[in-house]
């Protein structure tokens, strides 16, 4: 995530930009306000780049469910014919079919909360720069005096701990984004049957899913065959 990744350097160059002595102080102002509208800036485009990776997940799971489905029907059609070991070979596959679309849906559902936290992150650097900006316009235009510079200094330090305390916040969200995301490509581009050996399963519980799966198009097999044996 390339906004992502540049977002850290930019907050952190911003604090020790507030931090530095000031001569002009209209401009450390100034500078200090566009510098929390660039951040504010750049945590919409994190946003927006979360959501897109969800829309594609979510067209992704419904190209899965979609599939598991066709498996299903096409399974109800071999056993009408009487081909009993291909209809179970296909609910094999549709069971592996939902092993990978659960996957994707824990990944929607981490990057959901991610896109959650980043709105929050979002909301309150909005607050922070209305009330930046509300107490900028109580400062004085020209000359500064002894408690006008005071207040100015604490203003700036405020400003300067809330935008530390959301970068850090923004840091997990990158790094926990960025995992996330590399684990759901790696689901997207998986075939089902590729699917047990590829996501980092030792051997033991690859074997036990096996077992989940063909135990479950078994469980699913016979559930047809009731169903259209009441169908006659």
């Amino acid at each position: 995530m390339r906004i992502l990744a540049s977002l850290s350097t930019l907050l952190k160059s911003g604090i020790n930009s507030l931090l530095q002595k000031f001569y002009d102080p209209q401009q450390e102002l100034e500078n200090a306000y566009q510098q929390q509208v660039e951040i504010l800036r750049s945590v919409r485009q994190c946003r927006e780049e979360v959501e897109t990776s969800l829309r594609r997940l979510e067209s992704r799971a419904a190209q899965l469910g979609e599939a598991a489905g066709e498996c299903r029907r096409q399974a109800r059609h071999l056993l009408s014919q009487g081909r009993e070991k291909l209809a179970a070979v296909l609910l094999q596959q549709k069971q592996e079919i939902i092993i990978q679309l659960n996957k994707l849906e824990e990944c929607m559902a981490d990057l959901e909360k991610n896109r959650g936290e980043l709105l929050s992150i979002e909301n309150k650097l909005v607050t922070l720069i209305e009330s930046f900006r509300a107490q900028r316009e109580l400062m004085p235009i020209r000359s500064f005096t002894a408690t006008e510079q005071h207040a100015l200094n604490r203003l700036l330090a405020n400003t300067r701990a809330g935008v530390k305390e959301l970068s850090l916040a923004v840091e997990r969200i990158q790094h926990k984004s960025a995992v996330t995301q590399q684990g759901a490509a790696l689901l997207s581009k998986l075939q089902p049957r590729n699917l047990l050996t590829k996501t980092g399963e030792d051997e033991l519980e690859q074997e036990l899913q096996r077992v989940i799966i063909t135990n479950k198009a078994r469980e699913e097999l016979n559930s047809l065959k009731k169903e259209m044996a009441q169908s006659l």
